[in-house]
């Protein structure tokens, strides 16, 4: 009777281990379970914050590259612009030297145009062909100069009076070389009867 009842306590014993080792398991595998769904919420936001972060460079590298080409352009302008103020003052510097006499007044040439041709690197076929064009049509070309600037094909002119001979001067370009030119004012001091073209893309 005694070894039953120490058997029976042995099972009961044995029971109380199993259930305490199970117990023990499944706590372990609920916390392992706990540690593996943290870890993946943990990298789901962090994959999250990553790809918000690799959207706002993306956008950042979209701004600074649209802010680079506004300044490009801007930088060009102005280079476009000095170019002619320096040769407006190397014009009057010489005026001055040769008729200081008539040194404040601005030079009226009423029998021709003076044409200034500026072509961006890969042009120069296109300059010469109008530099030939307008030579033929009398026109004074005073100068060929490659600009290493990019800058779109433009004609320029510094007088509200000479704005029909800049469009004649652009449809003619247009007409010779198969490109789309700009008539701009430019609000500069220069000689009269003086006209620039500006050949780009």
């Amino acid at each position: 009777m005694k070894k039953e009842t120490d058997l029976l306590e042995y099972f009961i014993e044995n029971e109380k281990k199993q259930k305490k080792i199970t117990l023990v398991a499944a706590i372990f595998f609920s916390l392992f379970a706990i540690v593996i769904i943290s870890l993946g919420l943990y990298a789901h936001n962090q994959n999250k914050i990553i790809k918000s972060n690799e959207e706002n460079i993306s956008k950042l590298n979209t701004s600074l590259n649209e802010a680079n080409k506004k300044l490009n352009l801007a930088v060009s302008k102005l280079k476009q612009d000095s170019l002619s103020l320096n040769r407006t003052a190397k014009y009057f510097k010489k005026e001055e030297l040769e008729h200081p006499e008539t040194s404040n007044n601005i030079p009226l040439n009423t029998n021709e145009y003076t044409l200034y041709i500026q072509y961006m690197d890969g042009y120069l076929k296109q300059s010469h062909q109008l530099k030939e064009v307008f030579s033929e049509k009398k026109y004074t070309i005073a100068k060929e100069q490659n600009m290493k600037i990019i800058f779109k094909s433009s004609v320029r002119y510094f007088y509200p009076n000479d704005k029909e001979k800049a469009i004649k001067v652009a449809e003619i370009a247009e007409q010779t070389i198969g490109m789309k030119f700009k008539v701009q004012y430019m609000n500069l001091i220069s000689p009269k009867n003086q006209l620039e073209i500006w050949v780009g893309k």
